[in-house]
C-alpha cells in the first residue's frame, strides 16, 4: 500500500490525496468490494437464489477439504427444512 501511495504521489495527485486521506483505509476496501459486487456477482447470487426457490430437490457436489464440507453442512441443514437435499462427497 505504501508503494502505491508513493507512486500516486509522483504521478497522480488526486489519487494520492484519496489514499492519503481515506478514513482508516476502510473506504478503499469497501469501494473495491462494491466494484466486484456490481461487476456481475449480484446477478449470480440472484440466479442461485431463484434456482433454490424454484426447485423442490437440491443436490450438492462437494469435493473440498473436510473443514469446508463440515462448514457447508449448516447451510444444507437449513435448506433441508424446506427442500429435499442430496449431498455427494
Amino acid at each position: 500500500m505504501y508503494l502505491k501511495k508513493l507512486f500516486y504521489k509522483l504521478t497522480n495527485k488526486e489519487k494520492h490525496f484519496y489514499y492519503k486521506n481515506a478514513i482508516l483505509k476502510h473506504e478503499i476496501i469497501k469501494d473495491h468490494y462494491l466494484k466486484l459486487f456490481n461487476n456481475g456477482i449480484d446477478k449470480k447470487i440472484t440466479k442461485i437464489h431463484n434456482n433454490i426457490m424454484n426447485k423442490k430437490e437440491l443436490s450438492f457436489l462437494h469435493y473440498g477439504h473436510l473443514g469446508d464440507i463440515i462448514n457447508s453442512l449448516s447451510i444444507i441443514q437449513e435448506l433441508s427444512k424446506t427442500h429435499k437435499c442430496n449431498i455427494f462427497v
